[in-house]
């Protein structure tokens, strides 16, 4: 099998696998809305609380954070600096994209691996978190794990791709 070949199946795979953490995020989103719509109601009706909807939703937003972010970058929606990057020559924008994707892959891989250490020590000792519900703190930092691995991959991406712009770029200068 060729290495384009191959290069393209992984990079299917990858844009499947954020495709599917992206919808797995709305699913989130949209339940703990649900939830927390229903504790205010159940609340004001009869005065009694539902356990679990605020921690449930506190995970909740950490996983959605984590898991849409790389889907975030490859659709190119996320916060930028609009008006400095219009300053710049068409020559220089793949290039301050290339420097700070690269820069932010760095910063993935390091919150990658620091997630990886916390995720074994917490096996190890077995926490949970001291909350009404004690739920284990483990998956919270898989979440955080799997979403800026995924990240890592997606600025990786970014950064080759605005290199082979910015060569286009200086090529046709």
């Amino acid at each position: 099998m060729s290495s384009k070949k191959t290069t393209g199946k992984i990079i299917l795979t990858f844009d499947k696998v954020n495709q599917i953490l992206a919808y797995l995020s709305g699913v989130l989103l949209a339940l703990i809305t649900l939830a927390v719509c229903v504790e205010v109601i159940v609340r004001k009706l009869w005065n009694v609380s539902i356990i679990g909807v605020v921690e449930c939703s506190e995970y909740a937003i950490v996983f959605i954070t984590f898991l849409s972010a790389s889907w975030i970058l490859r659709q190119d929606a996320h916060v930028k600096v609009d008006i400095v990057i219009g300053w710049l020559k068409p020559g220089t924008r793949p290039l301050l994209n290339m420097v700070t994707s690269f820069y932010g892959a760095v910063l993935c891989m390091f919150i990658t691996y620091r997630c990886a250490t916390v995720i074994w020590d917490l096996w190890r000792r077995d926490l949970d978190m001291e909350k009404a519900l004690e739920l284990p703190m483990s998956p919270l930092y898989t979440a955080m794990l799997i979403g800026s691995f995924m990240l890592f991959l997606g600025f990786l991406r970014r950064g080759y791709a605005c290199m082979v712009e910015r060569k286009k770029a200086m090529n046709s200068e």
